[in-house]
């Protein structure tokens, strides 16, 4: 059966090259607005730094996997409103004219705080080799 020219491995695309090491190269490329990065083997490169979509979706994902770490969020309207209220958030001028309050309040209602991100991080990368 003959492929189609839609196919993955023939389809192309522009990347950045980050860093060569050895045989690797890790690679960086925007796909619906969004960055991302892979170690692909280097002879999967072409002179005009194009891969194949097919080998980008099999190079090894590069970083930690923040949405795996974190726990699903899930916070209602009124616990979000209440959150903004507490910190003194009742206008669209007051969202606008007090980030560091809102932020505040984001952090109130949603319960991520940096340092249990941090906490979160750590022990990750105690379980984890980061590459």
């Amino acid at each position: 059966m003959k492929k189609s020219l839609e196919e993955p491995e023939y389809m192309m695309r522009k990347v950045d090259v980050i860093s060569k090491k050895g045989a690797a190269a890790l690679i960086q490329w925007v796909e619906d607005g969004h960055t991302h990065r892979a170690t692909v083997a280097e002879t999967e490169l072409m002179d005009n730094n194009e891969i194949s979509v097919e080998a980008c979706e099999q190079g090894i994902t590069y970083g930690v996997p923040w949405g795996e770490l974190l726990p699903i969020f899930t916070v209602d309207g009124k616990t979000l409103e209440n959150a903004l209220h507490d910190q003194g958030i009742w206008t669209y001028a007051d969202f606008f004219d007090k980030p560091a309050e809102t932020m505040g309040a984001l952090h109130s209602a949603f319960g991520l705080t940096y340092s249990r991100l941090a906490q979160i991080a750590r022990d990750h990368r105690t379980n984890h080799k980061e590459k």
